[in-house]
C-alpha cells in the first residue's frame, strides 16, 4: 500500500507526543489531549488484537475495509476528513490518565513497529505488516494534527 508523504514515521510521532500538554486544546473533536491519546492507543490495540471490533461496524470493514483503507492512506493525514463518526470499540471519555496514556503509547507503538511479514490483521484480514504500522501512523498523525502537533 502507498501511503501519504506526510504520513510520519513512528519516530517523528513519539517527537510530537513529546510536545503534548494535558491541556493542549483540539482544533476540532470532543477529545481532551489525554483522551485523545487513549483513542490512538485503542486504536493500535485493535490492530495488536488486544481489543475486538464486532457487530455491523466489523462486517462493514471486512466488506469494503481494504478499498477505503488504499484511498485514506494516500490522503495526507493532514486532510482527512475530520469528525467521522468513531467505532464503538474505539470510543473513550475525556479524562484519561495522560502520563499513563502516553507512557501505553510509547509501548503499543514499538509493538507495532515490531511486527514484519504477513500480518493477520483482527478486522480486515491477512495485510502486510508494513501496511498495517503504516495505517496506524497515519491515523495517530491525524489526530496529532487535531492537536497542532504535526
Amino acid at each position: 500500500m502507498e501511503f501519504h508523504p506526510d504520513t510520519p514515521s513512528a519516530e517523528a510521532l513519539q517527537a510530537a507526543l513529546a510536545r503534548l500538554t494535558p491541556e493542549a486544546q483540539p482544533a476540532w473533536g470532543k477529545l481532551d489531549a489525554a483522551g485523545m491519546v487513549a483513542h490512538v492507543n485503542k486504536f493500535m490495540e485493535l490492530y495488536l488484537g488486544a481489543v475486538r471490533m464486532g457487530g455491523f461496524t466489523a462486517l462493514l470493514a471486512r466488506s469494503v475495509g481494504k478499498v477505503f483503507l488504499k484511498r485514506v492512506g494516500r490522503t495526507s493525514p493532514l486532510e482527512t476528513p475530520r469528525n467521522l463518526a468513531t467505532a464503538p470499540v474505539l470510543r473513550v471519555a475525556s479524562g484519561a490518565d495522560f502520563e499513563g496514556e502516553v507512557a501505553r503509547f510509547a509501548e503499543l507503538l514499538g509493538q507495532m513497529e515490531s511486527l514484519s511479514g504477513p500480518y493477520k490483521h483482527p478486522v480486515y484480514g491477512v495485510m502486510d505488516a508494513e501496511d498495517a504500522k503504516g495505517l496506524v501512523r497515519h491515523h495517530t498523525a491525524h489526530h496529532f494534527h487535531q492537536f497542532g502537533l504535526i
